[in-house]
């Protein structure tokens, strides 16, 4: 979006004099010092306030409920605009499995079925052989008034799909910005199977020329795409209308020199009412051998993990610290062994609440201090039953 130059230049001038009047030496007070949110114990449950441990399963399994009546296309809160996108695609249940791991033809079949196309041989994927290739489907199909479907190859890098009966249609560029693709190498009983998949892609769908889902995915497959997996990757989009989107969410996947990082989050509205969920992880570690399964392994020095859940009636926050993590190593060996985690040490702080109460706390020392090999009898945990304060450990927990 562009603005005026005047407007612009003003809102540079007053965050200018606003950034001004904040210098700690005009002023002579230093700058706040950042508190480490691990540091600090969280807030102990209170009896008669927060929801008791054995009700929480329950507490979950209702909002679980909410969702599963907000997602009933059949309530009249459904969303209007939605409910004719899913109408006009044959509904969700329609799209069947569309995960990577069916490969790029079977998202282009899901989808051509949803639209009510047959498949053209042109889209199906070759002939078993010992190296199968199956490429991202491209060209154009029509589906006209009359019930016919013709075919072109253009475009070369994108697929195209437009339904002249429902007046939809689909527009997947597999090259957004001219980026290119690459292949995605598996072994099976069969021998060796290629799957091409985009680093950059886009795709929109329209109804009677009007925007009404669309999708940004973007990946960067770095050097052992086959056997560790990208080394990033994005996805953003929504659908029903791009206002106050029925539907919209965002992914965000990241593993690199420091560790790895994850967050999404997704927001589903009715007529009436919102859902929401997000979530968000931060492992800093160290990574060795990422391209090889065998040799992989990977110490992870801290964590920081966030998650929250919003449903009519109910909100859940989750929370979690680990500091000063040491004697921890995820690998094939380690994980194998007779036990693992005996030697770990650091410090862990994490909570729950629901309601905006604290139902579960833990805070402590990971390190064992007693005979007994689990660790975390130094980690004091808090929840809150039969109307009484509990405080015991977390080995008592994972003992029990």
């Amino acid at each position: 979006m562009r603005f005026p130059r005047l407007p612009a230049f003003a809102a540079l001038t007053v965050t200018a004099l606003l950034l001004a009047s904040c210098d700690p030496h005009r002023n002579s007070t230093t700058p706040p010092t950042t508190t480490d949110p691990a540091a600090t114990a969280p807030a102990a449950p209170v009896a008669g306030q927060s929801t008791e441990m054995d009700r929480l399963p329950a507490a979950l399994g209702a909002s679980q409920q909410v969702v599963m009546t907000m997602l009933d296309p059949q309530s009249s809160d459904f969303d209007p605009d939605l409910k004719v996108l899913l109408g006009l695609v044959g509904g969700a249940q329609s799209l069947g499995p569309m995960g990577l791991g069916q490969g790029a033809q079977s998202v282009g079949r899901a989808v051509l079925g949803a639209f009510g196309v047959k498949v053209p041989v042109a889209l199906r994927a070759q002939a078993l052989t010992p190296v199968m290739e199956t490429p991202l489907p491209t060209g154009t199909l029509t589906l006209t008034v009359s019930g016919e479907v013709t075919q072109s190859p253009e475009p070369t890098t994108g697929l195209v799909i437009d339904n002249r009966q429902t007046g939809v249609k689909l527009s997947v560029d597999w090259r957004q910005g001219g980026a290119q693709t690459v292949w995605l190498e598996q072994e099976s009983a069969y021998g060796l199977s290629r799957t091409e998949l985009p680093t950059r892609a886009a795709a929109s769908m329209t109804r009677a020329g009007k925007l009404v889902a669309e999708v940004q995915q973007s990946m960067t497959p770095g050097s052992c795409l086959s056997t560790g997996g990208p080394d990033a990757v994005t996805l953003a989009g929504w659908a029903g209308r791009e206002t106050n989107a029925p539907v919209a969410a965002h992914l965000a996947y990241a593993w690199g020199a420091g560790g790895v990082q994850t967050s999404g989050d997704v927001t589903y509205r009715t007529r009436s009412r919102t859902a929401s969920a997000a979530f968000n992880l931060n492992v800093a570690g160290t990574t060795t051998g990422r391209c090889d399964p065998a040799s992989f392994s990977f110490t992870p020095a801290q964590a920081d993990l966030s998650a929250q859940l919003s449903v009519p009636g109910h909100e859940f926050q989750a929370k979690g610290y680990l500091r000063d993590l040491k004697n921890v190593v995820i690998s094939h060996s380690e994980l194998h062994s007779a036990q693992p985690f005996k030697s770990v040490s650091g410090r862990l702080n994490a909570s729950l609440t629901h309601q905006g109460k604290a139902a579960l706390t833990a805070f402590g020392e990971l390190a064992n201090g007693n005979a007994n090999p689990l660790p975390g009898d130094q980690v004091k945990v808090q929840y809150v039953q039969n109307g009484q304060l509990v405080t015991t450990s977390l080995e008592a927990l994972l003992m029990h």
